[in-house]
């Protein structure tokens, strides 16, 4: 698991309040937005609705797995803060499939 300083309030993202992103990468599986860096290390965070799986079971795998990927390419990413929102197709991928279309990111 990502250590909690290189991850995101997620619920400061979303709403009235939320900052307005930089760029946003859309792909068929999830879309990532990237905020300019409030801190000196790039910070991550994944926002999973109930539209992807009903069961949290499968939307906690899905989180750890996303994180997993981001903590082992954390040098990889520049200085941001990244929100990644997944889609309701990513509820029905494996962990391997999710890794290689995170790995076209």
């Amino acid at each position: 698991m990502l250590s909690k300083k290189y991850r995101l309030n997620i619920k400061d993202f979303f709403g009235p309040q939320a900052p307005r992103p930089e760029k946003i990468t859309r792909l068929p599986v999830f879309t990532v937005k990237v905020y300019k860096s409030r801190g000196r290390w790039p910070r991550f965070g994944v926002a999973i609705g109930k539209s992807v799986h009903a069961r949290a079971v499968v939307r906690n795998r899905v989180k750890r797995t996303v994180m997993d990927f981001f903590r082992t390419n954390f040098n990889r990413f520049p200085v941001a803060d990244y929100v990644c929102v997944m889609n309701p197709t990513s509820g029905k991928m494996t962990a391997t499939e999710l890794i290689t279309e995170l790995k076209k990111l």
